[in-house]
């Protein structure tokens, strides 16, 4: 299936709230004298959180820096989620959940993968994709890394979005040092009821010369077992290269490089049968998810404490997989088979801000207006082995995986957005607009290939390249056919409907069949006349394609299109 849609949505916000004016305050000194505080120009509203930025912005806002989180004990970005008001953090547990991933919500919306809230790290997503996949089942972040989280509860779906209904969270990761500095630290759990250990080490090694060029790595990893018996190991590896040169006292230049890498078994979840036996058992021997992330980005800031120009540009290239086990029903019940969905990601944006301050009349303006420019594309397979017991020796992970739904997909947007913050004595109004238009496509093909699945990693990536020479093969009659079938889909319909081999015999016992109309015929009378796509191609036999009912047989354009070959060519 195959859709383009274009659409173009504005947003209003307007925001108030009551806090001491820092733009206009007047304070009458003891010799009445009325001293004026300092105007000075914002820009980006996340450069630099502190409590003072988060007391004087115009909505729900809260900052946690280093200092508190780990004060307060938090292990990871979850511990330390669940300490800002307003925020649900969801365990992740059951067979959809693994230490990668992050399922956060706010103001009650629904928090699984954290689909409606805009998620950033130093200002870039870390979603897999902004508007195709706006989700969290890779969170690639650990907390080791982080200085910073901030928490914007609404006020900022003018300059942030598409997914901004749940507000922004920006995690802001350890600074370049000042002065040469070198850090290491480490913590550990230990799960008492089996002893496993689970090591969560953090480095900083960087520094700033006399002459405003800095540098600076950050790794922090997570590695051990968890508190489960079995299937329950997490392996993350976190690391940050970081470069600064400060121009002179107004321009600056920064690039940082994040490379991801995770891996998490899924324990799972228990019965009550299963849990009253053993509580910390898993009956989950094959789910795993495992996911890579690198991304590189470039910002140039211009502040002469009027005018405040930002340029960010950044690219993003991520992959994950999993692997989840399926119990069968009705004839397949007690018999299990093994999903794999390997998704590989990219995305390039480019985003220019410009911020004005001036004072008109009483009141002070900081105008802002910006641009982004954003490019992203996705790739989705989803494939899974055939039935098979529990009870044998067979090692599902070393089946083959059937691929029977590839897709892909990509988006081109276009945002631009101008908001203007007010300050009028004690009170502060922003009012602004965005505006977006957005053309995204996805490309959905149901097919029925085959392709062993021997590295998690790469899963079926040979699809990309060709298609497997295995197909199905059916003897009746005394005549074999042998086909990969596919499905076909009917446009604007979920349902989709096999392509059945069709029975034909060789007619010239070589490397070719001929094609004949029968099963053309068939297909009219069954599904009636409309155009269709299928994902099928013949590998041994023959792939149908009807497309109106004045179908003649057998690769004539006007009626249905017929391919025959043969790799392995049958014989009589």
């Amino acid at each position: 299936m195959y859709h383009t849609r274009t659409a173009a949505k504005a947003a209003l916000l307007v925001s108030t709230s009551f806090f001491p004016a820092f733009g206009l305050a007047q304070e009458a000194d003891p010799g009445g004298v009325t001293v004026l505080d300092t105007i000075s120009i914002t820009g980006n509203w996340l450069d630099q959180p502190n409590q003072e930025t988060a007391l004087k912005h115009p909505g729900a806002r809260t900052i946690l820096d280093r200092d508190t989180f780990e004060t307060r004990g938090a292990s990871d970005v979850r511990d330390a989620l669940n300490m800002v008001p307003g925020v649900q953090v969801q365990e992740s547990s059951g067979t959809g959940g693994s230490d990668i991933s992050l399922n956060l919500g706010v103001r009650g919306l629904t928090s699984r993968l954290s689909p409606r809230s805009t998620v950033l790290m130093d200002g870039v997503p870390l979603s897999y994709a902004p508007y195709g996949q706006p989700q969290l089942s890779l969170f690639p972040l650990t907390l080791g890394n982080v200085e910073t989280i901030d928490v914007v509860r609404g006020a900022g779906s003018v300059r942030y979005g598409p997914q901004n209904v749940g507000g922004i969270i920006n995690f802001v990761t350890r600074p370049i040092p000042d002065e040469w500095t070198a850090r290491f630290a480490s913590g550990a759990e230990i799960a008492g009821n089996n002893g496993h250990v689970k090591a969560t080490p953090n480095l900083l090694i960087g520094g700033t010369n006399a002459n405003g060029l800095g540098a600076a790595i950050l790794y922090s990893g997570v590695h051990g077992q968890g508190y489960r018996d079995s299937n329950d190991r997490t392996d993350i590896d976190d690391l940050i290269l970081k470069g600064s040169y400060d121009f002179s006292d107004t321009d600056s230049l920064n690039i940082q490089f994040h490379h991801y890498d995770g891996e998490g078994r899924m324990p799972g979840g228990l019965t009550a049968a299963e849990y009253a036996e053993d509580p910390f058992q898993s009956t989950r021997r094959y789910d795993e998810f495992s996911g890579r992330r690198d991304d590189i980005s470039l910002r140039y800031h211009h502040d002469d404490g009027v005018n405040d120009f930002e340029l960010l540009t950044y690219y993003v290239n991520s992959f994950r997989s999993s692997h989840i086990e399926q119990q069968g029903t009705a004839d397949k019940a007690g018999r299990y088979r093994l999903t794999a969905a390997p998704r590989n990601y990219e995305y390039f944006a480019i985003e220019p801000r410009y911020s004005r301050l001036f004072e008109l009349g009483s009141t002070t303006h900081e105008v802002t207006v910006g641009y982004r420019y954003h490019w992203e594309e996705s790739s989705e397979i989803a494939a899974r082995t055939d039935f098979y017991d529990r009870s044998s020796s067979i090692n599902p992970e070393r089946l083959v995986s059937n691929a029977y739904q590839t897709s892909d997909g990509g988006t081109i947007a276009h945002a631009f957005y101008i908001d203007d913050k007010i300050e009028i004595g004690n009170w502060t109004v922003t009012p602004g607009v965005r505006y977006e238009l957005i053309n995204t496509h996805n490309n959905i093909t149901l097919s029925r290939r085959s392709c062993p699945d021997r590295t998690r990693r790469h899963a079926l990536s040979s699809l990309r390249r060709g298609f497997c020479r295995r197909c199905s093969s059916v003897t009746k009659g005394g005549r074999t056919s042998a086909s990969d079938p596919g499905l076909a889909r009917r446009p604007g319909r979920n349902r989709a409907v096999p392509l059945q081999p069709a029975f034909v015999d060789p007619q010239d016992g070589a490397e070719k069949q001929d094609c004949e109309s029968r099963p053309c015929r068939r297909w009219l009378a069954a599904h009636g006349s409309w155009p269709m796509r299928t994902s099928g191609r013949s590998i041994s036999a023959m792939t149908f394609i009807p497309v109106s009912r004045s179908a003649t047989p057998c690769g004539r354009p006007r009626g249905i299109s017929c391919s025959c070959a043969s790799p392995n060519p049958i014989r009589r």
